[in-house]
């Protein structure tokens, strides 16, 4: 299994995200990756968002853990808050794939393809404004294209 921290970044009632497109279809991707070999998972996802991103990131406390099996790949994704950034976010296209850096308005999240698919989480916990206790989600139900 695959260990892939991610952050999640929330302002002004918008969270950041990483656009790509998987045959045909958009897919918005919270951005994160591998840790390297010696390196923990919150200085991989902040190494992670400075390459990619450009920005110094806080990493807060963990937010959820889910587990995709999908296109082959075992996946356990370790969300992050990330508290504040320093830095103007521009997309780094030397360390990523993806195309675009997408703010997506918490209201209009639900039916857009994240990954991982934890936008139903997203919604349940800021609506009923939690209290930031981490989360197992289990397997979650990830469509692959």
């Amino acid at each position: 299994m695959i260990l892939r921290p991610c952050g999640l970044l929330i302002q002004n009632n918008s969270i950041l995200t990483m656009h790509y497109q998987y045959g045909g279809r958009d897919r918005y991707n919270f951005p994160g990756g591998k840790p390297d070999t010696g390196e923990t998972v919150p200085e991989a996802l902040k190494r992670e968002w400075f390459e990619e991103l450009g920005v110094q990131a806080t990493v807060g406390d963990l937010a959820c853990i889910a587990e995709t099996h999908v296109g082959g790949r075992d996946m356990l994704h370790m969300v992050y808050w990330i508290e504040t950034i320093e830095g103007e976010v521009i997309l780094n296209a030397d360390q990523t794939k993806a195309l675009d850096v997408v703010w997506i308005d918490i209201e209009q999240m639900i039916g857009k393809d994240f990954y991982p698919a934890i936008e139903f989480w997203i919604d349940k916990g800021l609506r009923s404004k939690g209290d930031r206790i981490p989360v197992d989600l289990k397997v979650v139900n990830q469509p692959w294209y």
